[in-house]
């Protein structure tokens, strides 16, 4: 879903998506960004409604309050 969205509105813009797993994502992801000189991260946050934000730990604010690697965040309306 996430490569559809930003192959139909960002498809000139040169970029690589990656995948990030791992048993603590968040370190796994800033561990990425160091190791590989990432110079902007892109995330797509997704409505989860009300419940779901009750609920759901947020992997964009995590990584937004603990990165030193500028962050964009997009919103998923779909």
């Amino acid at each position: 879903m996430d490569k559809y969205v930003i192959d139909n509105f960002y498809g000139d813009v040169d970029y690589s998506f990656e995948h990030i797993k791992g048993v603590m994502v968040e370190d796994e992801l800033l561990n990425y960004a160091k190791v590989n000189q990432i110079d902007l991260m892109v995330m797509i946050k997704h409505d989860r409604g009300f419940w779901g934000n009750v609920f759901h730990k947020s992997l964009t604010k995590t990584t937004a309050f603990h990165t030193d690697v500028p962050l964009l965040v997009l919103h998923d309306k779909a």
